[in-house]
């Protein structure tokens, strides 16, 4: 399903990553380790949800809050 597309696409992240409207930060524990992330919203509850999970799965991440437009 989506999980498994999810985890084999960003498996294949190398370097910097840029991740426009991250949302609740689902998809960041599945970057590899050695990526820098830089992932942004324009909704703080989501940016504060995915600053609990990029603690809990200890990510790369710079979060800002921004619309993307």
């Amino acid at each position: 399903g989506v999980q498994v597309l999810r985890r084999r696409l960003l498996a294949q992240a190398r370097g910097r990553v840029l991740e426009v409207a991250v949302g609740t930060g689902r998809n960041l524990r599945h970057y590899p380790p050695h990526c820098t992330i830089t992932a942004l919203d324009f909704s703080l509850p989501m940016l504060r949800e995915a600053k609990r999970r990029v603690a809990a799965h200890r990510c790369r991440a710079a979060l800002h809050l921004m619309d993307a437009e």
